[in-house]
């Protein structure tokens, strides 16, 4: 039970990490999927449990050269600080007032001081998503008219992943290769869910929060809004952690601290123009790391190293009998 719960634990902070004010809000989704079918909803969802299943086996089989993974760290360290600024620049469109974002960055801040913190956080977050979801879905009068449009879907699956890198790479670290498996089905899963469910809730939404809108006209207003707090909340959380792991140079509570004002700084700029300029360049960073956990997991990587090491112990003792002979 206890390894169970395990698996639904990571799986749940790997959507809690990228169901954010974007996709709460309704604007990621017509932005992606606005002229998409349901096949493109499900490859999206299939390739997002896919690179899911590859991130957390490169954290358990990997092998990444000191320095670039020294270099990944940095990038994510900025990126989860960008990203989480970002998030919640959309909770203050949604609420009208920067004390809301105040108080979503302190409680996830007091995430990173608690064991698991942001992993318990995301157990409550994600269930509580889904449920809304579907139930406004099945109020709602909308639908899902459009063509299979796979370069959207890649694209959207490789901006989800450029994050989840760093987070499922640390839990892969515990997992074994079955694990792995049961957590990337379970993702691809709530994945398609919550597309499909958003995909047809803001089918013929057109502002800037098209979930919302379609959400208050049916009474669930209310609903809509705690559904952005939470998926805000979680993903900010899970830039917290990722900055958090990635950069150990500040000592802790001073790093938190900076971490925290950096992202509200951030968030005082406009959302909307943020998610068209930021989120294309995630989708193809995620993309390039993809490739690169690819080439991580490769076997000639092992054989590289066996040579190496072989090639390093002959010269020393070449050396050594060099000397000797003298």
């Amino acid at each position: 039970m206890k390894k169970t719960f395990g698996i639904i634990k990571v799986a749940f902070l790997y959507i809690g990490a990228f169901v954010g004010a974007g996709f709460a809000g309704g604007k990621e989704i017509k932005l992606y999927f606005g002229s998409s079918d349901v096949l493109t909803l499900l490859v999206s969802s299939v390739a997002s449990g896919a690179l899911c299943f590859l991130f957390l086996a490169v954290g358990g089989k990997g092998r990444i050269p000191p320095i670039l993974d020294n270099t990944l760290s940095f990038v994510f360290a900025i990126s989860g600080i960008v990203v989480s600024g970002i998030m919640l620049a959309g909770l203050n469109e949604l609420t009208g007032s920067a004390l809301s974002s105040l108080l979503t960055a302190l409680l996830c801040l007091g995430c990173l001081f608690i064991k698991d913190g942001v992993g318990k956080l995301c157990v409550v977050a994600v269930p509580l998503i889904i449920v809304v979801l579907v139930v406004v879905s099945i109020k709602t009068e909308g639908g899902i008219s459009g063509t299979f449009t796979p370069i959207n879907a890649f694209a959207y699956a490789g901006m989800n992943m450029f994050f989840e890198f760093g987070l499922m790479r640390e839990e892969g670290k515990r997992l074994t290769f079955k694990d792995d498996f049961f957590v990337s089905v379970l993702v691809s899963v709530i994945t398609f869910v919550l597309l499909f469910a958003m995909r047809y809730v803001v089918e013929n939404a057109a502002s800037s929060l098209p979930f919302f809108e379609a959400a208050s006209a049916v009474g669930a207003g209310f609903y809509a809004s705690l559904t952005m707090f939470m998926a805000v909340a979680s993903t900010v959380a899970g830039c917290f952690s990722l900055s958090k792991i990635s950069s150990s140079l500040l000592p802790s509570g001073i790093g938190e601290l900076i971490l925290v004002t950096v992202s509200l700084t951030i968030a005082t700029f406009d959302f909307e123009k943020m998610v068209e300029t930021v989120y294309p360049v995630v989708s193809v960073l995620g993309l390039i790391l993809s490739l690169f956990a690819v080439v991580s997991l490769l076997p000639f990587q092992k054989i590289n190293t066996k040579y190496l090491r072989i090639f390093n112990n002959n010269r020393k003792n070449g050396i050594k009998k060099k000397k000797i002979r003298y």
